[in-house]
């Protein structure tokens, strides 16, 4: 029917004593809303369902039967079709087929539908009469968005709060979508005519405002975090937009994970998923745990257990353990013990390479790679054992590499044996002999003794740090940490007095005054005390050895800052005495009846006239000190490590001088291939920008003299019995180290021979 045709129909009913209601539908919207503006004048009056509604419910109907029957006026229905389809086709019919049966009391009904031009075939062809449908183009029908309460959506979208509003909006509003804020589910309404799309939780929101977000899975958070995520959102449009603004780019995650520590819970979550969306292309091990991960926690755990599928012996194992190393390095400033502990547990599966996938950076790892090496002592070469742990654990690594004693070449390979024992948790055959010809020999008595070696050195500007227990088995560590830290440094060992107990051995602490020295105790106390847990009888293995090298760090630390702040110019590190690990672990007693018993973990004992000679024992004064591994009758067995008898590394002590560089001194290696021959010996030749004086090279632990130097800066060094191949140099000049890493080469002349050993 023509629209004017319907205006002109309506207008006479209006005019007229008709008690039949009528029916007026259109198929468009403007259509529509203009035969709305059209009648909206004089005693009409346009009703709408919220006028029959609570806020944010369905209309009661009963209600507006009731005001029908009684309404005295001209009365339009707008907007209850298109509410009824909420309902789905069979309320929709019913309500349309109960308005057209309706008898007026007085007044005028007009129902004015939108798009239900299907519904409106009645049999009665008295009420088809009473039927007008408007020609013209179709409106598509809008879909529904329910938004829940507290969800926010973007601003670019309009909302209209309550879904008793949906009939009125479809039937004069132009929109695809309608975004309705409401209590209400799809499930309520489960035969709607319209298609119903929810962001009732945050999630759902987040995947309207951006698609990507369909890509994580919803169980990746809780409400409240994808509530969180929303809120950030909303102001910023996207995720892209969003961890940008959070993380710096979206491209270059892997920078902002050195936060992750500092970041709150909500924040970590929310890095996580960028990572689930983003990834990290240029951090494998970020973006490979973050990609498997079902949570931030699970991230963790992956980030941990990302190695252990690795072959330790393949090329790229290395980089990626760094990689991972780092990661956690950049993550946490303390690491939790529980990821730590899982972590430990899982890399046994790899037995004794299980030592390569640990790090240095916990001190439960550390404790682990001390337990691996004791199992597995028997698999490991020195050479292995010291390359694997340059990598996982360079401060043991520090420890254990070989030193040269200048002069003292006796002690070289004691020490070197020595600290591998220690590490291993045993006494090794070749230790344990020499430990018993030295407890014979006492060659100790060679050195001098300690307090001429500190008298030696002038008081002014010196402040002395008395560090108790510090044995020379510790200058491979200090030698380097002093390089680390840029310290010139000289090292000089002597002997403490018998028995070697701190009240024996204090003279040179004495003879300086209060104010130029200190006391470091902490190295004496784990020993005595089993401080930190280190007890022999609760841990048999090593573990205390960490926090030695850790004491001695800070002590090396505390003297540069004394140095660097200029209040003193030479600090010096003294010991009173060294300790033994070995008297613990051998746990052997002299089956002797010296008539006493033993003190200090069984390593001293009162002389008696009654014995007058104890095997592998030194008398001294009014005392027997064991100089072997044993230990005398009675009295408590040490806690951690012994001291108080005559073994190399209870009565060598070091006097090692520390001082800033006052210039920087340069050396050249020329030239860096040296020829010779049968004829003639290799000569290392070096030049100092700086005038030296008593020069000697260390090379593979053997010290090489200077010839005569004309001018003290250009040296030459014969290296008889040195063989082709590749070499590296350590300088020294007046027993201190001046310069490191002289790399060069040694080759034989073409037709040359060696036919004679030790000549090249």
């Amino acid at each position: 029917m023509k629209i004017s045709d319907i205006y002109g129909r309506i207008e006479r009913y209006l005019r007229s004593n008709d008690t039949r209601p009528r029916i007026v539908n259109f198929q468009d919207r403007a259509s529509l809303i203009a035969f709305r503006d059209h009648f909206n004048v004089g005693n009409s009056v346009f009703k709408t369902p919220s006028e029959y509604s609570k806020f944010d419910e369905d209309p009661m109907t009963e209600n507006l039967y009731a005001e029908i029957q009684s309404f005295k006026g001209n009365l339009f229905l707008i907007g209850f079709t298109s509410q009824l389809r909420l309902k789905g086709r069979d309320a929709l019919h019913q309500f349309i087929t109960q308005i057209a049966h309706i008898t007026l009391n007085a007044g005028k009904l007009i129902l004015v539908c939108f798009g239900c031009v299907e519904m409106l075939h009645f049999d009665d062809t008295r009420i088809q009469g009473l039927v007008y449908s408007a020609d013209g183009a179709t409106s598509t029908l809008p879909q529904l968005r329910f938004v829940g309460d507290g969800i926010p959506i973007s601003n670019s979208q309009k909302v209209t709060k309550g879904i008793d509003k949906i009939g009125l909006l479809v039937e004069t509003v132009n929109a695809d979508t309608l975004v309705i804020r409401t209590k209400k589910f799809a499930l309520d309404y489960p035969n709607s005519m319209l298609h119903i799309e929810e962001l009732v939780d945050a999630y759902a929101a987040l995947c309207d405002i951006d698609p990507a977000t369909a890509g994580l899975d919803k169980l990746l958070g809780k409400a409240e975090q994808w509530t969180f995520a929303l809120d950030e959102i909303t102001s910023n449009g996207s995720w892209n937009s969003l961890v940008t603004h959070m993380f710096g780019s979206a491209y270059s995650l892997e920078l902002a994970v050195a936060q992750w520590d500092r970041f709150t819970d909500d924040m970590q979550w929310l890095y996580f998923i960028a990572l689930k969306l983003f990834g990290s292309q240029k951090n494998w091990c970020l973006n490979q745990a973050a990609g498997a991960a079902s949570s931030p926690k699970d991230m963790v755990r992956k980030i941990y257990r990302s190695i252990l599928g690795e072959n330790c012996h393949s090329s790229i194992f290395i980089k990626r353990y760094r990689e991972r190393k780092q990661l956690l390095q950049q993550m946490f400033d303390m690491e939790d013990d529980t990821d730590v502990i899982d972590y430990i547990q899982m890399t046994k599966q790899h037995k004794k390479d299980a030592i390569r996938y640990l790090t240095n950076n916990t001190k439960l790892e550390k404790e682990a790679i001390i337990d691996l090496i004791s199992v597995y002592a028997e698999e490991y070469t020195p050479q292995e054992l010291r390359s694997i742990l340059v990598e996982v654990y360079p401060d043991l690594a520090a420890y254990l590499e070989p030193y040269s004693f200048p002069g003292n070449a006796w002690l070289d390979a004691y020490f070197t044996e020595y600290r591998y024992s220690k590490v291993m948790n045993r006494v090794s055959p070749e230790l344990r002999e020499m430990a018993q010809q030295k407890a014979v020999d006492h060659d100790f008595l060679k050195l001098l003794p300690r307090i001429a070696v500190v008298d030696s050195i002038p008081k002014g500007g010196t402040f002395l740090f008395f560090v108790d227990a510090m044995g020379v088995e510790f200058i491979p560590y200090i030698v380097q940490k002093c390089r680390k830290y840029d310290l010139k440094f000289t090292v000089t060992v002597s002997h403490c007095e018998l028995p070697s107990l701190t009240r024996c051995n204090k003279d040179f602490f004495e003879s300086y005054p209060p104010e130029q020295r200190t006391k470091v105790s902490e190295l004496d106390d784990i020993i005595h005390h089993g401080k930190e847990n280190y007890d022999y009888q609760v841990t048999k293995t090593p573990l205390h050895l960490i926090r030695e090298l850790e004491i001695i760090d800070e002590v090396l630390r505390n003297a540069r800052t004394r140095l660097l702040s200029g209040n003193s110019t030479r600090v010096l590190l003294v010991a009173d005495h060294g300790a033994t690990r070995m008297a613990v672990i051998n746990e052997h007693i002299i089956d002797i009846d010296v008539n006493s018993k033993g003190t200090n973990g069984g390593r001293v004992c009162e002389y008696t006239e009654a014995v007058k000679s104890v095997p592998c024992a030194i008398p001294e004064g009014s005392y027997y000190i064991l100089a072997s591994y044993d230990r005398f009758k009675g009295g408590q067995p040490a806690n951690v490590e012994a001291h108080g008898g005559g073994t190399l590394e209870e009565v060598v002590v070091p006097v090692i001088t520390l001082s800033m560089p006052t210039e920087e001194i340069e050396v050249q290696v020329e030239p860096k291939i040296i020829e010779y021959s049968f004829k003639q010996q290799p000569v290392l030749k070096l030049f100092s920008k700086t005038i030296l004086t008593n020069v000697s090279v260390l090379i593979n632990g053997k010290w090489y003299e200077a010839d005569t130097s004309v001018d003290g800066q250009n040296f030459s060094f014969t290296l008889a019995g040195l063989k082709k191949g590749q070499y590296t140099a350590t300088l020294y000049a007046n027993k201190s180290e001046v310069a490191a890493e002289l790399t060069f080469e040694l080759r034989s002349k073409a037709g040359s021979s060696t036919g004679k050993a030790g000549i090249l």
